[in-house]
């Protein structure tokens, strides 16, 4: 049920032919109201009314006439009492009186109401009906010109600037959170309405973004970082096009402000590209400060992690241990959607599988720090791994490149359980971040040194 909201206000008004986009009345009206339940598409099926003491023993009786001769019952409309507005106790008086203005879509004429009035329903219409059931469909103005009364009056569509605080709140969650769900409602709708006008002329980019975004939103919330930077890179491509094609099409106005944000949101993305001849290793580890700077610790370290295994990962498939033979026991740890083996032998994991992964990457690192790997490790992949190991000592210190690293990631992925009271989450009391921050720069760097020596070797061997 839809509802109309408005101020009435003290004015003596005249009458008007107001206009709304195509349609116009068949005679002239005194008060917007009145004007715009006959103009819109849809009728309002409810009306609410605020009326200060004045207005309500000028105007009022008129247009509750005037409403009743278009068919509105004493039932269907709703008065509201405030304050003149000239304090900013009065202000915040009306503010409180806004809440229970309706349920559902509400249409607000902001044309009538004292000084203020319909500035603060402005921001006040949006604010309570994100927390009391109903929402500003739209946002409408009647333009009528005192000094040419006869010329048509247009009533003007603004619902677009009410999203704007939208846009801004959806920004900052992709900005400081790397969530795009906001973003995603901002453009869907309007999106979805430009295909229905334009079908298959419709923009393809802008047509895209909105699907985009939400899977690179829900990428980054899991840490599926070997997906993020082709789509990242696409999404940048995707935003400059769009926002070109937004300007191109009169028919998406109601998108402008995506033009104002791309280079902000550009920017936000620009660390999760993977530039030209750079190695994915370099990316995770942006990543990975990416997600620190936003304070999700969890995920910085485990792309920090991340970026390790697959470095040692790429020394293993360089120095042709293309497979691992796995163990009956860590066949059955296998998860049942890693992907299939391509070889023959059921047995054999290939660099794509997590056990290739898992098996290589605890190998390497038992045999850098001078331990002995089990008895069901690949015995073709621990020769490899040690051999190299013992030829280049720069790979032998991992256990003092890694091990604050491993350490912070498993407090965190244990949630801090068994550590002491000594050991509490505090903020720095300079830069206002948490003091883990600072921890995980100087983890960065460690194992940034360590990475650099690895591809280091791997560019030896395949030189």
């Amino acid at each position: 049920m839809t509802t109309l909201f408005s101020f009435v206000g003290t004015n003596d008004y005249v009458k008007a032919n107001y206009t709304f986009e195509d349609r116009s009345l068949t005679r002239p009206e005194h008060f917007t109201q009145a004007a715009i339940v006959q103009l819109l598409a849809q009728r309002p099926e409810r009306i609410c009314l605020a009326l200060t003491v004045k207005a309500r023993s000028t105007n009022w009786p008129m247009l509750e006439a005037r409403l009743h001769e278009l068919g509105y019952r004493s039932t269907d409309i709703k008065t509201i009492n405030i304050p003149d507005g000239n304090s900013e106790v009065e202000l915040w008086d009306i503010f409180g009186k806004l809440v229970d203005i309706a349920e559902g879509p509400v249409v607000f004429d902001a044309t009538h109401g004292f000084r203020a009035l319909p500035l603060v329903a402005t921001l006040a219409l949006p604010f309570h009906g994100e927390h009391s059931g109903f929402r500003i469909d739209r946002l409408v103005y009647g333009m009528f010109d005192q000094f040419r009364p006869h010329e048509p009056a247009p009533i003007v569509d603004l619902s677009a600037m009410l999203d704007l605080p939208i846009w801004h709140q959806a920004v900052n969650d992709f900005k400081f959170h790397g969530r795009a769900r906001r973003l995603e409602e901002r453009l869907s709708r309007p999106v979805k309405d430009l295909q229905a006008q334009l079908r298959h002329h419709a923009p393809p980019d802008l047509v895209n973004l909105p699907r985009l975004l939400a899977r690179l939103s829900d990428h980054l919330s899991v840490n599926k970082v070997n997906a993020v930077p082709a789509l990242a890179t696409e999404v940048v491509q995707c935003l400059r096009e769009a926002a070109n094609q937004v300007e191109r099409h009169q028919q998406s106005r109601v998108l402008k402000p995506l033009i104002s944000v791309v280079r902000e949101l550009t920017t936000v993305l620009q660390p999760l590209v993977q530039k030209e001849d750079e190695e994915l290793v370099e990316v995770y580890l942006r990543l990975a400060s990416w997600y620190a700077e936003r304070e999700q610790y969890g995920s910085a370290y485990t792309t920090l992690r991340e970026a390790v295994t697959d470095q040692i990962v790429n020394l293993s498939v360089t120095l042709g241990v293309s497979y691992v033979q796995a163990s009956a026991a860590s066949r059955q740890d296998d998860s049942e959607e890693e992907p299939p083996s391509t070889s023959s032998d059921s047995g054999r994991k290939e660099p794509s599988t997590s056990t290739y992964r898992m098996a290589v990457d605890r190998v390497f690192l038992l045999l850098a720090r001078g331990e002995n790997p089990g008895q069901g490790e690949d015995r073709r992949m621990v020769a490899s791994l040690r051999h190299v190991i013992e030829e280049y000592p720069a790979l032998q210190d991992s256990e003092k490149a890694l091990k604050s690293m491993g350490e912070q990631r498993n407090k965190i992925n244990h949630a801090f359980k068994g550590e002491s009271d000594r050991e509490k989450l505090t903020r720095d009391s300079r830069t206002g971040r948490l003091t883990l921050h600072s921890s995980f720069i100087n983890n960065l760097e460690s194992v940034r040194g360590y990475l650099s020596r690895l591809a280091a070797v791997v560019r030896t061997l395949t030189s």
